[in-house]
């Protein structure tokens, strides 16, 4: 196994571990509150893991929330770096927070200057956006090397440190050297690096690299069992090294039970993080809202994260094809994105297919989605890779008993045309021809007439339900697992 396969696979199991162990950390934010906040209004957000990102478009009220935060934990820190932030000049706010097992409020009111019981967190707050671009501009006006590390030694990198650095900035570096200097009141990292023929430093790095080289510096120094804030780490960052800072931010956390919140619209930070993780936020008319479901799929384009089609299914005909479009788009519009629903000429085509491809190629996952009359019908080679749609029979069969059992309630729906004269003279007509004749006859398109017909099939009987367990089968073949409360 590669080096990079090998940092996949642990990143994989901070995941599992950050999931699995959420309630063993020493220091866990569970709730943040505010009120007449400008821009924010009033809510309550609940985090549910020590790892927070705050997401969604620009303007939402990210960086505004983050900084609430840390005006809370941090109030001297805070005051001193963002003293003229005008939209933290009136409301309150709250913090709760949990230290092993106990709990305690933190609060502010912005307006009166009043802070509540001092928290004594340590607390980081992390900007590379300006953090790192200040230092750069303050080091390059000094041109003798000697003058900025002023017999300060390095600090020799292990092989570990040095690979991380390697990983994240996506270079192979020689060497690295890191010195520790005061630079006005703060002690911040200076960097000298082997690169190739190459030697050069932290004056002459471009933005993305020396914004690396600082992320690294500032995981690497933060205290265990602190709270991190970190506002946009993406910035300047490529892509690939956003995937990689995930990595290494999952691997800090774990190994040293830090809590952190971070605000980033980035989809490569966001998109490999469990789903509890994420705090997703849209506008509405009184401030920010929190998405309490697992956001949209238009949600989400807003941020620039968009579903790929990596989900081929094969159906028996037109009528599955839509009626599987509709149930994925009502119970997993996420998934309803990610799927081609392909029709195709009955089910000893699709079983045909599916003995000759894999369920599973490279990236594409592969099955056949049945009408409900092929349950127990089906190869033992095949059945693994197949799914069902509800009842027994093909869905047009489905809509024909439901239409001649509620034609009342199927005219209403339609407000025109005479179903009842149309149900008689389409008597004894084959499924798929009573169908097309049916919506022809009431002056609707076939796919009109299909979403008039699902939408009475759900709300008959315990139609409903069994559409949502059927559905559920779908999920756990294309997830690989139980899927929970869908």
């Amino acid at each position: 196994m590669g080096a990079l396969a090998v940092r996949h696979a642990r990143a994989q199991d901070f995941r599992r571990r950050l999931q699995q162990n959420a309630n063993s950390w020493p220091t866990r934010i569970r709730r943040v509150s505010f009120s007449g906040v400008p821009s924010l209004g009033d809510a309550e957000i609940p985090l549910l893991s020590p790892v927070s990102v705050f997401s969604g478009p620009n303007g939402v009220g990210k960086t505004t929330l983050l900084r609430l935060v840390w005006s809370v934990l941090d109030p001297a820190g805070a005051t001193a770096k963002i003293p003229s932030f005008a939209k933290l000049k009136t409301g309150r706010a709250a913090v709760e927070i949990d230290q092993r097992g106990v709990q305690a409020g933190l609060t502010r009111d912005f307006a009166n200057q009043w802070i509540g019981e001092e928290p004594g967190l340590e607390v980081s707050y992390i900007n590379t956006s300006s953090d790192s671009a200040r230092i750069q501009v303050e080091f390059s006006k000094i041109d003798d090397l000697e003058d900025i590390i002023n017999g300060v030694g390095p600090i020799g990198l292990n092989a570990d440190q040095l690979n991380e650095i390697n990983y994240l900035t996506m270079r192979n570096y020689r060497e690295v050297k890191l010195y520790e200097v005061e630079l006005a009141d703060d002690v911040v990292p200076f960097f000298e690096v082997s690169y190739g023929p190459d030697r050069y430093d932290s004056r002459t790095m471009g933005s993305g690299e020396l914004s690396a080289f600082f992320l690294w510096w500032k995981l690497w120094r933060a205290p265990r069992n602190s709270i991190l804030l970190l506002e946009e780490p993406e910035c300047f960052l490529s892509p690939v090294s956003q995937s990689a800072f995930v990595d290494v931010l999952l691997s800090t956390i774990c190994s040293k039970k830090i809590c952190a919140v971070v605000s980033s619209h980035s989809a490569e930070i966001i998109s490999p993080l469990p789903q509890d993780c994420v705090r997703f936020f849209r506008r509405a008319h009184s401030g920010v809202a929190l998405v309490t479901e697992k956001p949209s799929p238009i949600l989400l384009e807003t941020i620039g994260i968009k579903c790929h089609r990596d989900v081929l299914a094969f159906v028996e005909d037109a009528a599955a094809a839509r009626f599987c479009r509709l149930l994925a788009e009502r119970f997993d519009s996420t998934l309803a994105r990610r799927m081609v629903i392909v029709p195709k000429n009955g089910d000893g085509e699709i079983v045909n297919l599916l003995r000759q491809i894999d369920g599973h190629y490279e990236s594409l996952t592969i099955l056949g989605i049945f009408d409900g009359d092929a349950v127990g019908k089906l190869p033992h080679e095949v059945a693994e890779k197949a799914s069902f749609l509800p009842g027994d029979q093909p869905i047009e069969k489905l809509f024909k008993a439901l239409a001649e059992q509620q034609s009342v309630a199927l005219q209403d729906a339609i407000g025109q045309g005479n179903v009842g004269e149309a149900l008689f003279a389409l008597q004894g007509r084959d499924h798929h021809d009573w169908f097309l004749e049916l919506a022809r006859h009431l002056g609707l398109e076939a796919s009109q007439m299909f979403m008039v017909l699902f939408g009475l099939w759900m709300r008959a009987g315990e139609n409903e339900q069994l559409a949502r367990l059927c559905f559920e089968k779908i999920q756990q073949r294309v997830y690989g697992t139980p899927v929970q409360g869908s």
